[in-house]
Formats: C-alpha cells, structure tokens, sequence
C-alpha cells in the first residue's frame, strides 16, 4: 500500500513538473499615461432607429405654425 501511495505521488509531481512550464517572454505593453482613458466602440445613436425622433419634429412644427 505505501508503494502504491509513493509511485502516486511520485507520477502526481512528475506530471505536475512536466506540465508547468515558463511563460515566454513578451514586449512589455507600453505604459499609458496616467488618467488615460481606453476608447469603448459605442454605438452610433444615428445609427440607432429611434421613436422619438418623430414625436421631436411634431412638437417643432407645431411650434413653428
């Protein structure tokens, strides 16, 4: 049973060991300045269909004449 429980641990370390391996190293990202801000891809509202638009340009017209 202990030889069992020793090859075990053995291969358990072993395979521990042999998956774990150094990252490469990579170019250090370069550092933004501070209060940098990222850009976020928004969606255009003019792209957007919008409702209100219509009920907008009835209220100028009924406003206008």
């Amino acid at each position: 049973m202990k030889k069992l429980f020793l090859i075990t641990i053995i291969l358990l370390l072993l395979l521990v060991f042999v998956g774990c391996k150094k990252n490469s190293p990579t170019e250090p990202q370069p550092t933004k300045p501070p209060g940098y801000q990222e850009d976020i891809p928004w969606a255009s509202l003019a792209d957007s269909p919008c409702r209100c638009s219509a009920l907008i340009l009835k209220i100028q017209e009924d406003q206008n004449g």
